[in-house]
């Protein structure tokens, strides 16, 4: 049994989104590189853009010198900063979304869908997936769609979207 400090959820554009495993100590280069443990199809990214370093409690992003930079949500990195569960990072037109600091990785957790994330959300669950899935295809159309969903037992929500 080996615990992880992190999964990296990484959505880049030509590819399905992959899960990357970081663990305790680990520091992984991040670019379109040869040299880069994780290897990116984003011609926006420097060859060794950024490295993730595991730390207790978090993941210490750095920026190496890339040309294009590097966001922690809309803010650009200067240096380095220690992110948690949750936070999202952009580099080029890719996304990579930090999970489960500090989880097991002998904990069976679900796969990430190919069609799960979009600008505000990353869905990891089978059943929010599908979800998502099917709400794409609707708004390829231009018709509103209403999602219902229970939050809790007893509890419901909806929201309606309309997409232009």
């Amino acid at each position: 049994m080996c615990a992880h400090q992190a999964r990296i959820f990484v959505e880049e554009p030509g590819r399905p989104p992959r899960v990357v495993m970081l663990d305790a100590g680990q520091e992984l280069r991040v670019g379109r590189g040869d040299e880069a443990e994780v290897r990116l199809n984003d011609l926006r990214v420097s060859r060794t853009h950024l490295t993730l370093l595991a730390e207790p409690g978090g993941v210490v992003v750095r920026d190496l010198g890339s040309s294009n930079g590097t966001f922690l949500g809309e803010q650009r990195l200067e240096g380095s900063r220690r992110v948690t569960t949750g936070a999202l990072i952009r580099l080029g037109d890719t996304r990579l979304v930090v999970a489960d600091v500090g989880g097991d990785a002998s904990t069976p957790r679900p796969v990430l869908g190919g069609t799960a994330s979009g600008e505000e959300v990353v869905a990891e669950d089978p059943v929010t997936v599908r979800m998502f899935t099917l709400v794409r295809r609707v708004a390829a159309s231009r018709l509103p769609v209403l999602l219902l969903w229970a939050v809790a037992a007893g509890l419901a929500a909806s929201a309606t979207f309309r997409w232009e």
